[in-house]
């Protein structure tokens, strides 16, 4: 603010030039006020560094070698893909503390899994930082492979390439990974069919879409032909199939694959001699199991591990195992609708017969099956040797002759040395099943500890006792002689809950403390 007397006229007497000199000692010291000032800032802002330094130096964690501090780190990653934010890691343990920063920077392996989603979207100046933040990403990785995922748009965007993709695009020949799942559209954009692919490192390929549905009329040379891809073996689809889709399948040894029609499902099987492990899930329409008269047979001599999954309870795909040779099956999953007729699961039955190496079985039947379809079921295992078996079902799987069949005949799943009965049914129509009849069937295949079968789960809807000292005694007794057992109910609710555990009672009757039902 001006001075007011600063206005007077005083002309050039002595006193003028005394306010001049006043003024210009007076303008001296506010700079030197000035200097001083801004020379107690840098103070303070050293003093505030020396403080934080001391603190780290104080931290017990700058003691931890810096290979152990990486591990830490790749601890810290939210996603097994990163998308590049400011305050997520990894770019938010650069901000820590200098020891912090060099670590996280010099550690390429922290900057080997990326996001993006902005790929068909038109850069703009607000977007420079981000494009910018991704080339350094992709710096810091170094030449290590990477993991690469595009993910959704969260909002709409152009039908045209992107820096990012572009940039992203670059680096395909480092690739270990990639995961794509946007919808159909986007396809014949990021996968253009007169683009040329290297992808030398790519292991693994996953191709999904965002919403549950299959491609419609999806041609075979509509998509980039991705064969040149020697090594990879495992791959998770939905709705494609080699009918729309080149990859070098005959390399494949893993595979899962969404969404598909039975005839799709073969003709993976067909393409893909060489799989280890395969899942497939069944979509659901008019003429659903169609084979040509001429339909090709599966050979997998290496498949140890199949799991078929019904889309509802009409997919009746059981005919699908006439086509299919399968000498090293181990492992089976299968998820089943009720059979139509009586003969609908003689496929499988012939499958079991000719499956000398299946050691695993889960059969989950959607819907009510007679126990005598079970039974056959059962019996026609005799080739196998199973050893771990699960049941579940939408009736009363406990009730009926399953388990007197199990507790008499002796020849019915010899090998078995783990037992899991699944019921999903409404207990108000159903009869409680008897304890004392499981508990019955578990010491006849126990034998005292001679027996196969070592451990045993129930998983029931049944209102069962609040206190485990209410259940049947044989319960207790089989785990105290060292059978594995637990028993887990619905009961009236929607949570499961666990009443009954062999260790929780031994360990229990150890400290003679009484056990009650805990949630799962």
């Amino acid at each position: 603010m001006s001075n007011p007397l600063d206005d007077r006229p005083i002309g050039n007497s002595p006193a003028r030039q005394s306010l001049l000199e006043s003024k210009a000692r007076l303008s001296a010291t506010e700079e030197e006020i000035a200097g001083t000032l801004n020379h107690l800032q840098r103070l303070e802002n050293r003093r505030r560094d020396i403080l934080v330094d001391i603190n780290a130096l104080e931290s017990p964690i700058l003691d931890l070698p810096a290979e152990l501090v990486c591990e830490i780190f790749l601890r810290c990653l939210l996603h097994p893909h990163v998308v590049p934010r400011a305050h997520d890691a990894p770019i938010l343990l650069t901000h820590v503390c200098r020891r912090w920063r060099e670590i996280a920077l010099s550690f390429p392996g922290l900057w080997t899994s990326i996001s993006v989603s902005a790929v068909l979207t038109r850069i703009g100046p607000q977007s420079e930082g981000l494009l910018n933040m991704l080339e350094a990403w992709l710096i810091r990785s170094a030449s290590n492979l990477l993991s690469v995922s595009v993910l959704p748009a969260l909002s709409v965007y152009l039908r045209g390439r992107s820096p990012f993709y572009m940039t992203i695009r670059d680096t395909a020949y480092r690739w270990c990974e990639l995961e794509i799942i946007r919808p159909l559209e986007d396809y014949p954009i990021l996968l253009r069919k007169d683009d040329l692919w290297d992808l030398p490192q790519l292991k693994k390929l996953t191709l999904l879409l965002p919403t549950n549905t299959r491609p419609r009329s999806l041609q075979p040379d509509a998509l980039s032909i991705l064969t040149n891809a020697p090594v990879l073996c495992d791959v998770h689809l939905m709705g494609f199939s080699p009918t729309n889709l080149l990859l070098p399948w005959s390399q494949l040894t893993t595979l899962r694959a969404d969404n598909l029609f039975p005839i799709e499902c073969l003709q993976s099987l067909v393409a893909s001699p060489n799989l280890v492990s395969a899942t497939f899930s069944f979509w659901r329409e008019e003429n659903f199991f169609y084979l040509p008269s001429t339909a090709p047979i599966a050979r997998l001599a290496h498949l140890q591990s199949l799991s078929l999954f019904a889309a509802d309870d009409e997919d009746h795909y059981t005919p699908l195992f006439d086509y299919v040779d399968l000498p090293t099956l181990q492992s089976l999953h299968l998820d089943l609708p009720p059979p139509p007729t009586a003969d609908a699961y003689a496929p499988l039955t012939a499958l079991f017969s000719r499956s000398a190496k299946l050691t695993t079985l889960s059969l989950d039947f959607r819907g009510f099956l007679p126990h005598s379809a079970l039974t056959t079921l059962l019996q026609s295992l005799t080739q196998a040797q199973i050893r771990t078996l699960s049941l579940g079902m939408h009736a009363g799987i406990t009730n009926g002759p399953l388990t007197a069949a199990l507790r008499a005949n002796a020849d019915l799943l010899p090998h078995v040395a783990s037992l899991t009965l699944r019921e999903r049914i409404d207990r108000y129509n159903e009869p409680p099943f008897v304890e004392g009849e499981v508990v019955e069937m578990l010491r006849a295949r126990w034998e005292n500890g001679k027996g196969t079968l070592k451990k045993f789960c129930l998983v029931t809807t049944q209102v069962l006792p609040r206190m485990v000292d209410e259940l049947h005694p044989g319960w207790s007794s089989l785990a105290r002689e060292g059978m594995d057992i637990e028993v887990k109910s619905h009961g009236a609710g929607p949570f499961l809950v666990v009443y009954f555990n062999s260790r929780a009672v031994v360990n229990a009757s150890k400290g003679k403390s009484a056990l009650k039902p805990k949630h799962e």
